[in-house]
């Protein structure tokens, strides 16, 4: 049975990189304000899910910097300024065209 196109082109995400996603999202549209805590039960509950989706969640937000750790370790939305955001649109667009001569030169 051969695999079709359209199978090649799906991305397959975990529960935890689609909750990362959600409140990603969250953060960047700033329904979710710098300063917040994002409490794992209550992230359970959001998403009907158990502890581990929810902190493979925030274990990605932090470590791309959208969260910090708490003393009380809890997770807090970190606050952006607008150098912040212009210099994540900077480097996101030098990642991208690189991507995309790779790929070019690949083809």
């Amino acid at each position: 049975m051969a695999v079709s196109d359209a199978a090649l082109l799906l991305v397959r995400e975990t529960l935890g990189e689609q909750i990362a996603a959600t409140l990603r999202h969250d953060i960047v549209s700033g329904r979710i304000k710098a300063g917040d805590t994002l409490l794992q039960d209550s992230l359970c509950e959001r998403f009907a899910t158990s502890r581990m989706p929810v902190r493979d969640a925030l274990h990605e937000l932090v470590h791309e910097g959208f969260l910090e750790w708490t003393r009380k370790n809890q997770a807090r939305v970190v606050e952006f300024t607008n150098d912040d955001i212009a210099d994540m649109f900077e480097m996101q667009g030098h990642l991208s065209g690189r991507l995309v001569r790779r790929a070019t030169e690949r083809a």
